[in-house]
């Protein structure tokens, strides 16, 4: 408290408002800046759904077109040839509404990553469609041109898809390993399932020794289908700028086991039963190949596992700073309230004393001291008020004595006027005072004499009843 009384008030004003406008300048900024991130997020998002309906009607036409084009491919004579020209009109305004949204946006490295795999992909299906046109229903092609058409439109619309997700990722943080979790968990739980349920199968033909039948190879194929589009999206997240060294290491250890010494083995296996010969490993050999390349897969869900859990960690770790950081400015700006009450309640106590203390003098009471004592401005004013009143007093009483002085010396009233008149003006330019008067009273109490200077008749009958045998100053 003694320190508030050694402070001037503009230091204690300046204590008072200095840390709530930090405080409230720093909340303004945060709740700006919260406020300019969700109107571009929220404007963001707007635009990525929009894209991701026009991908979304591009790949419906372009999987029409992918389907009536391989059977003109097959059939020239097809009758679903009319029908190609509208289907790829239409499948292209989609993708080119779809592409300028997204050239409109501000996008992350993985989506720009993807948007030029896109537009490769594309430039790359026109080359096979310009190169298809030149016979397509009037000549059949063979089954080399009608695989590279497929292959090229399902491409572009598999990396359409993928394009369509990462507008919706999040490009760092946790947000975004989260999202890299739950996809790469999800493919990595296909992958196994379906590499599992090959192995078995596998598994039980080579311990039968007899090749595979067409029946249980198409379910096979089924079951690759499945392994090969889920595979792609794991090695896609090589790429990923969220990915870490960790998780990229043992995407590429997978690479290398699943679709490299592992894939070498399935095709010798299939085309042993293909050619009829026995098949190069035996059973135990074949569960044992196929579980350590279906670990691999297993190991990049494990990889990022743990870096979604040092993650969390860091962002627990941000959290709890912030929350200590947004403790201490509530408990600054606690402080800085309470300073600020502590301080008007002084300055407001000085104030009312002070006006307290000049209404005493102003009805006359002299002897009006101001106890209370600071070291401020307010302090400097008390001092200077206490010996202004000291003065006053002093040449009040002697004024007072000067005219009894007079009364006392003087027995001729006009003389006696004459004197006390002079006192009374020499008083009044001493004090400042508006107008003086003396009232002398006589022996039987009465009025002897009214001396006053700068009294007119109605200041007079404002006053009322003259206080006989007392100095009136106004």
């Amino acid at each position: 408290m003694q320190l508030f009384h050694n402070l001037s008030i503009r230091n204690k004003l300046r204590l008072m408002t200095i840390p709530l406008i930090a405080i409230s300048g720093i909340a303004l900024t945060f709740l700006v800046y919260l406020t300019i991130h969700d109107y571009r997020q929220t404007t963001t998002l707007l635009k990525a759904n929009k894209a991701f309906d026009y991908i979304l009607m591009a790949a419906g036409e372009q999987a029409k077109e992918r389907g009536f084009t391989a059977s003109v491919i097959a059939a020239p004579t097809s009758p679903v040839k009319s029908r190609i020209p509208e289907l790829r009109t239409k499948g292209d305004q989609f993708l080119d509404s779809a592409l300028n949204i997204i050239g409109e946006m501000s996008l992350h490295s993985l989506s720009v990553a993807h948007k030029e795999n896109v537009e490769r992909l594309l430039r790359k299906r026109n080359d096979v469609r310009s190169s298809i046109d030149g016979f397509l229903g009037s000549n059949a092609g063979n089954e080399q041109q009608r695989s590279e058409w497929l292959e090229a439109q399902t491409s572009l619309i598999r990396a359409q898809h993928t394009l369509a997700l990462s507008l919706f990722a999040a490009e760092s943080g946790l947000n975004a390993i989260l999202d890299m979790n739950s996809q790469i968990k999800n493919s990595v739980f296909i992958v196994s399932e379906n590499a599992g349920l090959e192995r078995a199968n596998i598994g039980a033909i080579i311990t039968s020794g007899s090749p595979i039948s067409a029946e249980v190879k198409d379910k096979l194929m089924r079951y690759r289908g499945a392994v090969d589009e889920n595979i792609r999206v794991v090695i896609n997240y090589e790429e990923n700028p969220v990915a870490s060294p960790a998780i990229k290491a043992a995407i590429q250890k997978m690479k290398n086991a699943f679709l490299g010494d592992f894939e070498e083995l399935r095709k010798q296996i299939y085309l042993a039963s293909a050619n009829g010969t026995p098949y190069p490993i035996n059973a135990s050999e074949w569960v044992q190949q196929s579980t350590t390349a279906i670990n691999s897969v297993l190991e990049v869900s494990r990889s990022i596992s743990q870096e979604v859990s040092t993650i969390a960690d860091n962002e627990h770790n941000n959290n709890l700073m912030l929350a200590i950081i947004v403790l201490i400015a509530a408990i600054v700006g606690i402080l800085a309230i309470t300073a600020g009450i502590i301080i008007s309640r002084i300055v407001i106590r000085s104030i009312t004393e002070l006006v307290n203390s000049a209404d005493k003098v102003i009805h006359g009471d002299y002897s009006t001291q101001i106890t209370r004592q600071s070291k401020d401005e307010l302090g400097a004013l008390a001092y200077i008020f206490n010996k202004m009143t000291n003065t006053i007093k002093e040449r009040v009483e002697g004024s007072e004595l000067m005219i009894k002085t007079v009364i006392d010396m003087t027995s001729d009233k006009e003389t006696t006027n004459d004197a006390l008149q002079a006192m009374i003006n020499g008083t009044i330019h001493l004090v400042k005072a508006r107008y003086g008067a003396v009232v002398i009273k006589n022996g039987d109490g009465g009025i002897k004499s009214f001396v006053h200077t700068g009294m007119g008749d109605d200041d007079i009958k404002r006053i009322g009843k003259l206080p006989v045998g007392k100095g009136l100053l106004g």
